[in-house]
C-alpha cells in the first residue's frame, strides 16, 4: 500500500514570533514597516523567517493595510508604436514592482479616460503608471482627480499637478549632434517620427529637435529633416528626400526606434554605406542597435532607469502623499554608446 505524501506544514507569523522570541505584533511591524523596529530585533525576526522558510502572505498584508498590492500600468497598443520597446518598459516596471512585493495589472489605453475611471471605480490597484503620454492627452483631467497616485511616463504640454518621468530627450538631441560635430560632420540628416495626429504627438519629438537645433546653431551644422513611418516605402522616401536636398550629407540621426531598421535598409539599398560613407546615430534600444549589419552608435531609451524611477515615485506618493514636494518632471540623463556606425568626416564641409 502506497504511503500518503507528507504535507508540508506552512509556518505562520506566530511561528516566526516564537522562533525569534518576540511578539506576533512585532513580526507584523517588521513585515509592514509601519513602526520603527531596532536593527537587532529586525535582524532576529528576518533570520527566523529564513530558518522557517516563512513566506509573508501578501494578500493578508494587503487586507491589513487596506491596499491591493497591485500597481496598474496603462499600456498603449497602436500600430505606429514599437511594441518591443513598450514591452521592455512594461517588463522593467513589473520587475521593479515584484521587488517590493507588488503585482501589476495591465490595462490597454483604447478606453481612454473611461479606462482610468474604471480602474478608480473598482479599486483594483494602489497606484497607476500611465504610459505613452501625448502632448494633449484626454486622460489627464481624469488622472488629476483620481484618489490614488498616478505617475506619467512622458511629459504633456500641461503637466500641472502631475509627476512625470522621461528620458531627457533635449539633452539626447544635444548629445547626438555634439558627437557628430566633434567628428567633423557639417551636414546631418534627421529622421523623426511622423505625427499623423497632432494630439497624439508626444513632445519628446519637439524636445529632441530643440536639442539638435541648439547645437546646430552653435556649431554651424546644417540639419536636413525628414519624417518617416515604420514601413520601408516611407523610410526610403525619407532617405531620398535627405540626399536630394543635400547630396553630400555625411551623417544621419534616426529618432524613432520603430523606423531604425527600415531606414538602415533604405540607406543600404540606396548605396549609402553606413560606417564608411554615412555615419548613423540612432535613438533606440541596445538590442536594435546591435542586431544591424553594422552595429549602430546609439542613445538608449533607458527602460529600466525610467521604469524603476516611475515605480519608486508611485510608492513615495502612496506612502507620503502629503510630504512630497509639488509634482514635477524627473528627467533621466541620456548616454551615448559608441559602436561601428560613426566615423570622423574625411572632408569637413
Amino acid at each position: 500500500m502506497a504511503s500518503k505524501p507528507v504535507r508540508r506544514v506552512v509556518p505562520t507569523s506566530n511561528d516566526v514570533a516564537r522562533e525569534s522570541g518576540v511578539s506576533q505584533s512585532t513580526v507584523s511591524y517588521v513585515m509592514s514597516g509601519k513602526r520603527s523596529i531596532s536593527t537587532k530585533t529586525r535582524r532576529r525576526v528576518e533570520e527566523a523567517m529564513e530558518r522557517l522558510d516563512f513566506q509573508p502572505n501578501s494578500r493578508a498584508r494587503a487586507l491589513a493595510s487596506q491596499r491591493t498590492q497591485v500597481l496598474g500600468i496603462v499600456v498603449p497598443f497602436r500600430p505606429e508604436l514599437d511594441m518591443a520597446v513598450i514591452m521592455q518598459f512594461v517588463g522593467a516596471i513589473a520587475t521593479a514592482a515584484r521587488k517590493i512585493d507588488y503585482d501589476v495589472l495591465l490595462v490597454t489605453d483604447d478606453e481612454g479616460p473611461e479606462g482610468l475611471r474604471r480602474l478608480q471605480g473598482t479599486a483594483m490597484c494602489d497606484a497607476i503608471i500611465l504610459m505613452d503620454v501625448a502632448t494633449e492627452d484626454p486622460r489627464l483631467p481624469v488622472a488629476r482627480k483620481m484618489g490614488i497616485p498616478v505617475v506619467l511616463i512622458g511629459i504633456p504640454d500641461d503637466h500641472t499637478g502631475h509627476t512625470c518621468v522621461d528620458l531627457d530627450f533635449e539633452a539626447a538631441g544635444r548629445l547626438a549632434l555634439e558627437e557628430l560635430a566633434e567628428l567633423g560632420h557639417r551636414q546631418v540628416g534627421l529622421v523623426t517620427p511622423s505625427a499623423e495626429n497632432p494630439q497624439r504627438d508626444a513632445n519628446f519629438i519637439r524636445r529632441f529637435r530643440r536639442g539638435i537645433s541648439g547645437v546646430a546653431q552653435d556649431r554651424g551644422v546644417e540639419i536636413i529633416t525628414a519624417t518617416a513611418c515604420a514601413d520601408y516605402r516611407s523610410a526610403t522616401n525619407a532617405v531620398r528626400q535627405i540626399f536630394s536636398e543635400s547630396p553630400g550629407i555625411t551623417a544621419i540621426v534616426i529618432h524613432n526606434s520603430h523606423v531604425v531598421e527600415p531606414v538602415v535598409a533604405a540607406l543600404d539599398r540606396e548605396g549609402h554605406r553606413i560606417g564608411r560613407e554615412v555615419a548613423v546615430i540612432a535613438v533606440c534600444s541596445d538590442t536594435v542597435a546591435e542586431r544591424q549589419t553594422v552595429k549602430l552608435t546609439s542613445i538608449p531609451l533607458e527602460p529600466e532607469r525610467v521604469s524603476n524611477l516611475a515605480v519608486q515615485l508611485a510608492m513615495q506618493l502612496l506612502e507620503q502623499p502629503g510630504e512630497l514636494a509639488t509634482p514635477r518632471i524627473h528627467l533621466i540623463e541620456p548616454r551615448l554608446v559608441r559602436r561601428h556606425s560613426t566615423f570622423t568626416a574625411r572632408c569637413p564641409q
